[in-house]
Order: structure tokens, then sequence, then C-alpha cells
């Protein structure tokens, strides 16, 4: 059996995925793959500076690719909720990949009142997930629509 790598990676013409965790490192690296496959990416990361020069970053390399950032805070439920109701707006989903992640050791309770890790790395993905779950239905029309939840751990 051969090893899986990037190249297995089919033509993504005519799909869309979210990349959540997209100006970090990881998720930085499956946007990219994602985009030389030729899928639409929709980025979400927290707004600001990351996220506008991963933004910068992928379209220098992909210029005619199909990219679009959502800002979110997957800490915050508001902000993931915004951020679903945006991605929503761009029509079906094909792919959810769930990379945003912060580790343990940072005991912080977030605004809804929640863990900063357990809000961030589990119930932001949770609503996430939930809210696009219509977009991922209807993504998966043709061919299953996937959801990938990624761990460091």
């Amino acid at each position: 059996m051969n090893p899986w790598t990037a190249e297995s990676i089919p033509d993504l013409a005519g799909r869309r995925a979210l990349v959540t965790g997209a100006a970090s490192p990881i998720g930085r690296e499956v946007a990219a793959e994602l985009l030389a496959h030729h899928a639409e990416v929709l980025l979400a990361s927290r707004p600001g500076a990351h996220l506008d020069e991963t933004v910068e970053r992928l379209r220098s390399t992909f210029p005619q690719a199909q990219l679009h950032a959502v800002p979110v805070d997957l800490a915050q439920q508001d902000s993931v909720r915004g951020a679903a109701t945006l991605a929503a707006s761009f029509g079906p989903l094909n792919l959810l990949v769930a990379a945003a992640g912060i580790g343990p050791g940072r005991y912080e309770r977030t605004g809804d009142g929640f863990t900063l890790p357990m809000a961030v790395n589990h119930f932001g993905h949770f609503t996430l997930t939930g809210m696009l779950w219509p977009q991922l239905v209807e993504g998966g029309a043709e061919t299953a629509a996937r959801v990938v939840a990624v761990t460091a751990r």
C-alpha cells in the first residue's frame, strides 16, 4: 500500500472548504494544499494581522484562487455564530477542517464562562459545525461532505 501524501489529494475544483485556525502554521498549510488542488477556501481565524497576512500570502502564491477571510474568535460563541452566518452565505460546504486549537495550561474563563481551551478546542468547533450542518448536507449531495478535526495531542 502506498503512503498517503499531499499528491494523493484529487482535483477539488468546484468544492468549498472552511479551515479554522487558518492563520496558524497547520491551518495555513492545510489551506495551501486545498488551494493548490483548486478548492475554494474560507480562511477562518481570529481577526487581525495574522489573518490578513495569511490571506495576502496565499493570494500571492495562488493568484487565481478563490479564498475568503472569515474572522472568528472560537472562544466567543457570539463570534462563532457570526462567522457561521458569514460562511453560510457562500453556499454549500464540502469540507470543514477544525485545525484551530490551544494547548492546556492557560486557565482563563471566556465571556461565556468556559475555560479557554474548552471553549476554543471543543465548544467553538461544535457550534460552528452545528450551524454549518445545512451547508455540509447540501455540499455532500454528490459526494459526502467531510468534517475533519485536527489535534496535536
